[in-house]
């Protein structure tokens, strides 16, 4: 068994003062002793290494400290076939790339204001690096449990410590951060946790600095492949709950590897647009798809028709494209080399020349017609098994509510319960009910209760009967 070593004390900056320190390994017990050294962040030794447990050190701390342990700590980071965000989870005695990465096929990238080859590698900092199949990577060293990381204005690529880090616990210091975390995995994703050995891009205002803190009772993630799946919050369920309403245009090229762009005429309430800026171009080879306003996300501008040419870098010819509108208010058409294709329903069409210009056409969004009704459709499929779609028409906006009941009239699922802007409406029921459970095979009813602003006090209800059949 391997105990990950983190040196607790309090962190006092600049003041020569006496630190009682003591060792407390993952699962909380202390130790009787251990080398310890003391390092700052410029990786100099800050004070002798001390071997007596319960001892005094007397020192001054400055900003941008790491708490080390000596004892020797292993982990275990996993790589995926192609390109990688990575980083160096702890301290070790040899920082040559070819040392910590022998299995990789490129030189490893940094970035500043653009892409810079590195031999020798540093905490803290994040890498671009080629793998030439999906491989582990083994580290021995010295745990990092606190670290600062300088960051400058615009975007940067960081590291993470030797333990996970939420982004609710990274502290800014002299500067904001104006965009979520990205990882790499095939393509740029969100992530609410930094994981050992990885590394992902942030965007802040103004150079400042980023204190990373982990737990002294967590246990580094042993990871097997691309970056690990962020942990769900209430911020980002909203966040994808809000993004299938969004219409959407995928590509495809001939490796399989899929990316994802999204539109839309008006802006869903709660729409964070932070989150679809996207960091800076990958490396040469590196499959990527974007608009050419750097974003993942256009929104129709609402007295003109909008062009916006679609970037694709690196693609392996031919390249798939479908989409599929999230709401019918949606009027879009792609436009490739000059031919146009309206994408009212969902669709998908080939790409076999890299030098084709693909552009999105949105028309005015004052242009797109609202409903002229409240009303309820039948939903699609019907009978279905296990999801189908049921819409809705607002033409104003109205607090809304959908609900599912059963053949003896008990709720079985709530749908939608809140305030929204009129318009074309559609919500996907997967046949669980509150808790998440599947429900039986029968007959449901679902109602549809609308109130709006513009019907002085007047309230829509329609009730209308599906069958889901397993």
């Amino acid at each position: 068994m391997v105990l990950f070593w983190i040196l607790a004390c309090n962190l006092i900056i600049a003041q020569p003062v006496i630190h009682p320190w003591h060792v407390t390994d993952s699962g909380g017990g202390k130790s009787t002793g251990g080398t310890l050294t003391l390092r700052a962040s410029i990786g100099q030794a800050a004070v002798q290494p001390m071997s007596v447990g319960g001892a005094n050190l007397e020192s001054g701390y400055i900003a941008g400290m790491r708490f080390l342990s000596g004892a020797a700590t292993a982990l275990q980071v996993g790589a995926a076939d192609s390109w990688n965000m990575v980083s160096v989870p702890l301290i070790v005695s040899d920082s040559h790339k070819t040392a910590l990465y022998p299995s990789a096929i490129s030189n490893a990238f940094s970035y500043s204001a653009g892409y810079t080859t590195r031999d020798i590698l540093q905490n803290g900092v994040g890498y671009w690096l080629k793998f030439g199949s999906a491989t582990v990577n083994y580290f021995t060293g010295t745990s990092i449990g606190l670290d600062s990381i300088p960051v400058a204005t615009g975007w940067n690529m960081i590291g993470g410590i030797s333990y996970p880090v939420l982004r609710s616990d990274i502290v800014p210091v002299g500067t904001a951060l104006i965009s979520p975390f990205f990882g790499f995995a095939a393509s740029y994703q969100v992530s609410d946790t930094l994981y050992p050995g990885q590394a992902y891009w942030i965007k802040v205002n103004q150079s400042g600095r980023l204190v990373l803190t982990g737990s002294v009772l967590a246990v580094p993630q042993i990871s097997g492949g691309r970056v690990s799946a962020a942990r769900s919050t209430p911020g980002t369920d909203v966040s994808r709950r809000i993004q299938k309403e969004l219409s959407s245009l995928s590509i495809r090229d001939s490796s399989g590897t899929i990316q994802t762009l999204y539109y839309t005429h008006t802006s869903p309430k709660g729409l964070d647009q932070t989150m679809y800026v996207l960091p800076p171009l990958p490396p040469q080879g590196v499959f990527d798809v974007r608009y050419v306003t750097q974003r993942s996300l256009e929104i129709a501008d609402r007295k003109s028709e909008r062009e916006i040419l679609i970037l694709v870098s690196s693609a392996v010819y031919p390249v798939t494209i479908w989409w599929k509108s999230g709401r019918a208010l949606d009027q879009g058409a792609l436009v490739i080399d000059g031919r146009s294709i309206p994408m009212k329903a969902p669709g998908e069409i080939q790409v076999s020349n890299p030098e084709s210009i693909i552009r999105l056409r949105l028309s005015a969004s004052t242009s797109a017609e609202l409903p002229k009704v409240f009303l309820l459709h039948q939903n699609f499929p019907n009978p279905f098994n296990p999801t189908t779609t049921i819409r809705y028409d607002l033409p104003s906006d109205a607090y809304v509510t959908l609900r599912i009941y059963n053949a003896l009239g008990q709720l079985v699922r709530t749908l939608v319960d809140e305030t929204q802007d009129a318009g074309f409406k559609l919500v996907a029921w997967n046949s669980a009910n509150e808790a998440g459970i599947p429900v039986a095979t029968g007959v449901y009813f679902y109602r549809l209760v609308a109130a709006g602003a513009a019907s002085r006090g007047q309230t829509f209800t329609q009730v209308k009967k599906t069958l889901l059949v397993r």
